[in-house]
């Protein structure tokens, strides 16, 4: 078992720099309410008493990689924000979000002498999917770069909607992708976004440029081995698919391998779950199943707390 505290980082495990993350921001408002306040979103801010966390799926992986990353925020100012509002069936949430200040990121950011610093530094790349609907060409490029310098990039299906508005940008970086994070919504969402059927097991003739070859497979594996026969630029690196359950179990594909893996979840008691915003997959170590474990580890923790926050001290064994 690992004791140590959240806010303390090992440099000589994980050097400062090694991972880079680009995404949405967000800065998260938290309040229960009744279901008729979500006609009412304006009246948040006057009339309940509101939390805040830093929020977004880029955000929240990298605060778990490097947990004593420190956020600056300006003044609150509608810049950067996102109403996440309970109902009273407290374990399902609305959200609403306000992307503001992330929306008007561009590709010159990147040309900036401190991007650059941090781009060619980084030897991981984790880039929300979502940003493709804010500045796709910045995505391209950093996944250009980890290609050619191989470097892992990873990035993640982000939701339905991306797939569905933003089908040919995501299938421009799909080439680049090392590690794919998905769930099941969102796999078949990517599925019927390319017209592939998901709704039951079927034979299906899958071509790449050197054979041809029919597989029977089912619903999360159609998604995986689609992902997974599709054109990838850099070869050094073999694709890595997790597809995520919920308290079901973890699948991973792993280019190279015939059969997917299964890893177990530990499910929570229902009284133990607090709040599913920022319950993500985290992988960064050398081992696929050990970083799965590590990834279980860090949902369930989260899942346990109000918003992406961690607790003081972590026990990951």
């Amino acid at each position: 078992m690992m004791s140590f505290p959240f806010d303390k980082v090992n440099n000589a495990i994980c050097p400062e720099g090694v991972i880079l993350g680009c995404g949405n921001p967000l800065l998260d408002m938290r309040v229960e309410v009744s279901l008729d306040f979500l006609k009412r979103f304006q009246e948040l801010l006057d009339n309940y008493d509101i939390s805040y966390t830093p929020g977004g799926t880029t955000q929240n992986s990298l605060r778990v990689c490097q947990v004593n990353n420190l956020l600056q925020f300006e003044k609150f100012a509608m810049d950067i924000k996102c109403a996440e509002s309970f109902s009273a069936f407290w374990l399902h949430r609305s959200l609403c979000a306000h992307l503001a200040a992330a929306n008007l990121f561009t590709i010159d950011h990147l040309e900036k002498p401190e991007s650059r610093v941090l781009i060619e530094t980084a030897q991981y790349f984790y880039i929300s999917g979502f940003f493709l609907t804010v500045c796709p060409a910045a995505v391209m490029s950093i996944a250009q770069h980890a290609s050619k310098h191989s470097k892992v990039f990873a990035t993640n299906l982000a939701a339905p909607f991306v797939l569905k508005y933003f089908r040919d940008e995501f299938l421009g970086v799909l080439p680049y992708v090392d590690i794919l994070f998905g769930n099941e919504r969102e796999s078949k969402a990517f599925a019927d976004a390319n017209n592939y059927n998901t709704h039951e097991l079927q034979q299906i003739n899958m071509q790449d440029k050197k054979k041809r070859t029919n597989k029977q497979i089912n619903n999360y594996l159609l998604y995986a081995t689609i992902v997974n026969i599709m054109l990838k630029i850099n070869e050094k690196h073999q694709r890595i698919v997790i597809l995520t359950q919920g308290s079901d179990p973890t699948i991973v594909y792993q280019n190279g391998n015939n059969d997917a893996v299964k890893y177990p979840v530990k499910k929570l008691k229902h009284e133990e779950i607090v709040d599913t915003n920022g319950a993500v997959m985290h992988l960064l170590e050398k081992s696929v199943a050990e970083s799965v474990k590590c990834g279980h580890y860090a949902a369930a923790v989260i899942i346990q707390q109000e918003g992406c926050t961690l607790p003081p001290i972590c026990l990951y064994h």
